[in-house]
């Protein structure tokens, strides 16, 4: 795995190159903010809130009304990429549409989000592409080992023997 710059320390490997925009911020796993303009901050509570309760088609609307609003959110587009990737119906999997959703997430953050490249695997191995999926999870896993994010790591080591026994995933697993 090669970075565009040399990290000099733990914090910048874990945050990396961020997009700059004028709106709240959603917290996620690492301390991350990843700002949202109030509509898609309003639609990606509801997307949630449906997974919650199982209305996976519905909370896959509410994310892509999100994202055309807020086109570019790496959070936005790793939680369309992970559904997409791992949803309990396979008739709403979308193994290319998450792989392109979670690539762009993972460029978004410059390789250095562990959470959305072991998207980004899940995606892969959705697509059929298990040597991808089973290599992404192994950088996912070095990259949270190494930023300390131990239930991250622990996460992409179990979905790592999941890929190499040539099997996906499914939202039992999910991020």
């Amino acid at each position: 795995m090669q970075y565009r710059a040399q990290p000099t320390n733990r914090q910048e490997v874990q945050v990396g190159h961020l997009p700059s925009l004028p709106y709240g911020t959603i917290p996620i796993k690492g301390n991350l903010n990843f700002r949202l303009n109030p509509e898609a901050e309003a639609k990606l509570q509801l997307a949630s809130q449906c997974e919650a309760d199982g209305k996976i088609e519905e909370a896959i609307q509410h994310c892509r009304e999100a994202l055309d609003v807020n086109s570019n959110n790496p959070l936005l587009l790793n939680d369309l990429a992970w559904m997409l990737a791992t949803a309990n119906r396979p008739e709403l999997r979308n193994g290319k549409e998450a792989v392109q959703l979670a690539t762009s997430a993972v460029e978004l953050t410059d390789y250095r989000q562990p959470l959305f490249i072991e998207t980004l695997a899940a995606a892969y191995a959705e697509a059929g592409d298990l040597s991808n999926a089973a290599k992404m999870a192994n950088i996912a896993h070095a990259l949270a080992e190494l930023t300390g994010q131990t239930d991250i790591a622990e996460k992409s080591a179990k979905l790592l023997t999941l890929y190499s026994s040539g099997k996906a995933v499914d939202a039992t697993l999910a991020p």
